[in-house]
């Protein structure tokens, strides 16, 4: 690992055994904060052996393992980064979890000791011969101003929380102080790295050194080989450890990465209307980031409860960060079955539940918000199933292509219990909300489709009927659409079918053959 690290303000390299930036004099400082409790006795012991073997600087044996048997608390307070990371390593090489905390502390005020003495004595001399001349009455009057003159100013700081040392923690891990949004994408660029996808590009986010989230779609299943890019260039292998299709969030070994990593939030603790950032890549951009709001905080689709946002992403498996630049949420691949929402795994479905791809200690109250959420969801997928159950017969638009200047390709599929009749659909073309245009189509053939066929394995609305047993044989349709009303330039417009099922009535407009 490279002994530079770079400061979360300004961007500048700074030494990781620095205290504070050389260059800008931003607090450096970390907590290494453990807030899982319970832990094996067995891993506490070797822990705390490790960590005691570092040497001065880091916490001795009684220290660090008092503190893992009261959990959740700080186990090393006010560490370099450097000392931090190796902490943390030792930490997660026994399976106990762990998180950095930077400290807020204001900017420091840089005093030259070389000739400073000097100095001070050549003042404090001649005013210790002029106490020494006053009398005893005098000098008991001034040492009484000056304990008052000390109590007042520890009174107004007190009174005062903008000069008071911020704290770095709670036990239940909230901070005080937000960061910038300078700050949080750099942590979060900085803690990244793109996804080689033959298809499409993708990143994802580090939450150890070595552990890599980012969207299945993109990884593939568990055990499938892929390669990483680092920020800083580093091509590296990965293997996926842990994979869950239908929520769409993958966990990747890359070993020897020894990267930057994020901290874990808590989504069930967003508002709606509060700050978010949205962190994605394309070929063209690299990593951008996207500053918007939580606009919904349990939007259930099919079963999920996800996070509604107005960020803009162009791929999936980036981060979405709060103001602290905690991870709440993980951007995923076609889940919405309208294209025009923008949705967000919660960072629980990763960390909370029997079946979590990376378990996490939450706090009690915690635990009990995220339950509350999924009984939601359940409940609304009930009325979901029985509403798509009395309604299956509405055909679905799974795909829409430009063959030429003037003719769209579009797909469309439907379960039937006998095969549909020949109709004419009617559909309408979009740009931002906006009608464009209107256009229709006569669909003379439905052709019966074998329940694995592509267009279902690319539709998630179909996956969902498949699964819960929605009644019905799968037929597929393919026309064109001559738009003569609309202009030329439709490519990533948004085509809207009429009669379609509200939740897969519309798609976007693709180039040729995509």
């Amino acid at each position: 690992m490279s002994s530079d690290y770079r400061c979360v303000k300004c961007g500048k390299q700074a030494p990781g055994k620095a205290p504070y930036c050389p260059t800008c004099k931003t607090c450096l400082l970390v907590d290494v904060v453990v807030d899982a409790s319970g832990l094996d006795r067995r891993a506490i012991y070797l822990a705390a052996r490790d960590i005691d073997i570092l040497g001065a600087s880091a916490p001795t044996f009684d220290e660090v393992k008092s503190r893992l048997q009261v959990t959740p608390s700080c186990i090393a307070p006010e560490c370099t980064r450097a000392l931090a990371h190796t902490i943390v390593g030792i930490l997660h090489h026994h399976s106990i979890p762990t998180r950095l905390v930077p400290l807020r502390r204001p900017r420091r005020k840089i005093i030259k000791t070389e000739g400073t003495q000097r100095r001070l004595r050549s003042i404090i001399s001649p005013l210790t011969s002029v106490v020494r001349d006053l009398s005893p009455n005098i000098r008991l009057a001034i040492v009484g101003l000056l304990i008052v003159a000390f109590f007042s100013l520890y009174m107004s700081r007190r009174s005062n929380p903008e000069i008071s040392r911020p704290s770095s923690q709670t036990l239940s891990g909230d901070r005080t102080t937000a960061l910038s949004s300078r700050e949080i994408v750099f942590a979060a660029i900085r803690s990244s790295a793109q996804v080689a996808a033959p298809h499409s590009p993708g990143i994802g986010f580090f939450i150890t050194p070595e552990l890599l989230v980012t969207s299945a779609k993109l990884a593939g299943p568990k055990k499938t080989r892929t390669e990483i890019v680092l920020p800083d260039g580093r091509r590296l292998k990965g293997v996926v450890e842990k994979s869950d299709e239908w929520i769409d969030l993958a966990l990747v070994r890359v070993p020897g990465a020894n990267a930057p990593f994020l901290e874990l939030g808590d989504a069930t603790q967003l508002e709606r209307g509060e700050t978010i950032m949205a962190v994605s890549h394309t070929r063209a951009l690299e990593f951008t980031a996207s500053q918007g709001i939580v606009n919904h905080t349990a939007w259930v689709e099919l079963g999920i409860s996800y996070l509604m946002i107005d960020a803009n992403f162009a791929t999936s498996g980036g981060p979405i960060l709060d103001r602290f630049a905690r991870v709440v949420g993980v951007v995923t691949s076609d889940t919405a079955t309208r294209s025009d929402l923008r949705l967000a795994a919660p960072i629980n479905y990763l960390t909370s539940g029997e079946e979590a791809l990376f378990p996490f200690t939450s706090s009690d109250n915690a635990v009990r918000r995220w339950q509350a959420i999924l009984a939601t969801a359940k409940e609304k997928e009930k009325s979901q199933i029985a509403e798509a159950r009395a309604n299956s017969n509405s055909p679905s638009l799974i795909k829409a292509s430009i063959v030429n200047s003037d003719t769209i390709e579009i797909v469309l599929a439907r379960f039937a219990a006998t095969t549909p009749s020949r109709e004419e659909l009617h559909f309408e073309i979009l740009r931002d909300e906006n009608i464009l245009c209107t256009t229709s189509s006569i669909i003379s053939e439905w052709r019966a489709t074998s329940r694995n066929a592509e267009e279902i394995s690319k539709n998630r609305l179909l996956q969902w009927f498949q699964h819960h047993h929605i009644n019905g044989n799968f037929y597929s349709a393919r026309s064109h659409l001559m738009p003569y009303d609309c202009s030329n330039d439709l490519l990533g417009t948004t085509l809207v079918l009429s009669s379609a099922d509200p939740r897969a009535d519309r798609v976007v407009i693709s180039g040729k053959g995509r």
